[in-house]
């Protein structure tokens, strides 16, 4: 298993090898650590970054910085007031209730009026596709084929 130092370095050759950058960001490297730019889930989360941003400006607006650090520090300020947009636009997430294959399966069913009967030839036989919506059974990549290809939809939303 990798240690998160050997992670941090892969990564970092990797985008540094994708997007040169003329100087390494450590102000910007530095308010990351302090405050990582991750979605607000919580409003605990979105009243952190309210209180981080209000701190940004007050110093921006009491300090002399270099417009080298300035510039880090307002890319820094503009990608956290994204996601403080975000959150108050859309609200903090909202667990998703688990959907399994026999799910969207039963739905799919129900939307075209059809039968276990109906699935034989998708799934291999009526005692197949009996449980498979019984969750006795998954849906194995062949039948997801089929069925992606019956519904003309992507096979994958068969999953799990």
């Amino acid at each position: 298993m990798l240690r998160e130092s050997e992670v941090h370095q892969m990564l970092t050759e990797k985008i540094q090898s994708a997007v040169p950058t003329a100087a390494p960001a450590i102000i910007f490297e530095a308010l990351c650590h302090a405050f990582p730019l991750r979605r607000l889930h919580s409003k605990k989360a979105h009243a952190s970054a309210l209180s981080v941003s209000i701190k940004i400006a007050e110093f921006l607006t009491t300090q002399d910085v270099p417009s080298s650090i300035k510039k880090q520090i307002l890319d820094y300020a503009d990608s956290l007031g994204l996601l403080i947009e975000t959150f108050e636009r859309e609200g903090p997430l909202k667990k998703v209730p688990a959907v399994f294959g026999k799910d969207i399966l039963s739905y799919l069913m129900a939307e075209h009026n059809l039968r276990q009967a109906d699935l034989r030839k998708e799934l291999g036989g009526q005692s197949i596709v009996s449980a498979v919506l019984a969750g006795k059974r998954n849906i194995n990549r062949k039948q997801m084929l089929a069925l992606g290809k019956r519904f003309g939809v992507n096979p994958g939303v068969f999953v799990g």
